[in-house]
């Protein structure tokens, strides 16, 4: 009867030898888990930076359409096809730059939340307040908006 007990306790004993698993990693693995998720807001957070200044660029291009369209139709010495053609263009270009700006705003507004959380759970982990309750690194690359 205690040789059945015991076979499944050796073969645990075996698997956490083998795999590396015992007390230590189960205090560790949440701090692990933390610092992943971290990890992962930080670059999440990088992302959305990224895509923030293309949409600038985007917009700044599309500025500088609207302004060389405004020059063509405004122009007297333009034949009057050119500037039909150029106030037609200037329709698609201004619904094209507020278009751009919500979605500046959108990603603007969804970087703060990111921001927030990744301040939230840093200040956690630091403070000992989360599971963890030990200092993490910031992530490699992630720096605040200011």
């Amino acid at each position: 009867m205690r040789l059945g007990l015991l076979a499944p306790c050796l073969l645990a004993l075996a698997g956490c030898a083998l795999f590396g698993a015992g007390p230590r990693d189960q205090t560790r693995a949440p701090v692990e888990r933390e610092s992943e998720a971290l990890r992962l807001l930080g670059e999440a957070a990088l992302g959305y930076r990224h895509a923030l200044g293309d949409a600038r660029q985007e917009l700044w291009e599309v500025r500088r359409r609207i302004a060389a369209a405004e020059t063509t139709a405004a122009s007297p010495s333009t034949p009057s096809a050119e500037r039909a053609a150029s106030r037609r263009a200037l329709e698609s270009l201004r619904a094209e730059e507020a278009r751009l700006e919500a979605k500046i705003a959108a990603l603007a507004q969804e970087l703060a939340a990111l921001e927030r959380r990744y301040e939230t759970m840093r200040l956690e982990l630091a403070g000992g307040t989360g599971v963890a309750r030990a200092v993490r690194p910031v992530p490699a690359g992630y720096e605040p908006m200011k």
